[in-house]
């Protein structure tokens, strides 16, 4: 048998703008075992892990170690194609091998597999297992870490939408700016700064973005960025970690975390007018992620306590803080939808982390998403109809989209690490 794999060696090419992703791409000719005895046990949607001989070649010579798909692997099989015909196509069965595969793993994967974070592994007879009766080409996919889960992806994209999240560049993280119609980026922060921290923020209008980068060893700035490129302002420069940033709906206050005053996290609210910021919160343990309620008058929060972090309602002013999770796990990273009436975040009462949903009294708590690959950091689309969340199930972390029922998951970016994502705010009549 004799395959074609890429082995999974990342490289970014900054385009204009845009950033893609190119799987390399090598052939490598094996001896053939005997016919059936590695691929017997493969079709479609079953998973293996790659076996090698003493010499560091992969091994064709026993059967292939299947593993259910449900836990980490590193292959899976999208598909077995037959050739077609009694001859075997000496000249071309490697180009017939790409030709039949191509289209199974585009169907399998949403997109053409050049433009996600999958490798190419396909696999086709030579002439002795031909004449034993190997007839079929295997086309797999495989990725840089081990797959968590099915690889298999929808097709959903969302035109017209913009999305703004973290990714890492040339070594450098910046924020990058989505277009959730293609998945196609722009780099907005090119700063030389050592590492950017917690989901960028979107002012009210959509025309900045706030995000958070640490500076130095300890200390981590809020900044601002315009979306039409110009240069990033500081919003907040206080001694220590300043983070996780979130804009009041009318634009007047952002909330923000710090250390500055306790050794844990805090909320602040900074009166963005009088450049004064207020201390919200006081916890002996982390307060963290606030988000806004639509109308301005409430935040949600994650507070921990003895280790288990929970999701919390407060005033905007920090008043009557409310425990609406307690459940015994992780819950955090609450997002509140646009009309008012629910919470999405993410919670690991399964064992791994998965995006939920609940009203905003803690009632009705549902999983959106049950992969077993770790699902995080989701976010409303502005009509409240799509979520975009980062997961680790392709390997690395990449963008995913779904709609809010949970249907239609969909990988939009096909660059690793890349995460917490924020929608652009709906834009206004």
């Amino acid at each position: 048998m004799q395959v074609n794999r890429g082995r999974a060696v990342t490289l970014l090419a900054v385009l204009a703008t845009a950033l893609l992703i190119t799987p390399t791409t090598a052939s490598l000719a094996v001896e053939s075992p005997s016919a059936g005895t590695w691929s017997e046990a493969l079709d479609a949607e079953v998973c293996f892990d790659d076996v090698f001989d003493a010499e560091g070649n992969f091994d064709f010579a026993t059967p292939a170690a299947t593993v259910p798909c449900d836990g980490p692997h590193d292959d899976e099989v999208v598909a077995r194609v037959p050739y077609g015909g009694d001859v075997y196509p000496t000249d071309d069965i490697e180009a017939q091998t790409r030709d039949l595969c191509a289209p199974q793993y585009e169907a399998f994967l949403g997109r053409p597999i050049d433009t996600t974070a999958m490798g190419e592994f396909s696999v086709w007879p030579d002439e002795g297992d031909w004449a034993a009766g190997e007839r079929d080409a295997l086309c797999i996919v495989y990725a840089s870490e081990p797959v968590r889960g099915t690889a298999a992806s929808g097709d959903l994209r969302v035109p017209g939408t913009t999305i703004a999240t973290v990714g890492e560049v040339d070594g450098q993280r910046d924020v990058l700016v989505v277009d959730a119609g293609t998945g196609a980026f722009q780099v907005l922060t090119e700063a030389d700064l050592s590492e950017l921290l917690a989901p960028p923020a979107w002012t009210p209008d959509g025309t900045a973005i706030a995000f958070a980068a640490q500076v130095d060893e300890t200390n981590s700035d809020i900044h601002l960025a315009p979306l039409d490129g110009g240069e990033a302002t500081v919003l907040v420069s206080a001694p220590g970690a300043n983070d996780g940033p979130s804009f009041s709906p009318d634009g007047a206050t952002l909330a923000y975390i710090s250390d500055l005053e306790s050794d844990e996290f805090e909320l602040y609210g900074l009166d963005l007018a009088g450049s004064t910021s207020a201390r919200l919160t006081t916890w002996d343990d982390r307060d963290s992620s606030p988000s806004w309620s639509p109308d301005g008058s409430q935040l949600a929060f994650r507070r921990r306590t003895d280790g288990v972090s929970d999701i919390w309602l407060m005033n905007a002013d920090g008043s009557d803080p409310v425990r609406i999770t307690d459940d015994g796990a992780n819950d955090y990273d609450p997002r509140w939808s646009p009309d008012g009436s629910q919470l999405l975040f993410t919670t690991d009462r399964a064992g791994n982390f998965d995006i939920w949903i609940m009203n905003v009294d803690g009632s009705g708590a549902a999983a959106i998403t049950t992969h077993p690959g770790d699902d995080e950091y989701p976010t409303w689309s502005g009509d409240g109809r799509h979520i975009a969340f980062h997961s680790d199930r392709h390997g690395g972390k990449t963008l995913w989209l779904m709609n809010a029922d949970g249907s239609q998951q969909s990988e939009l970016t096909g660059i690793a690490p890349i995460g917490y994502p924020s929608f652009a705010p709906a834009a206004s009549d």
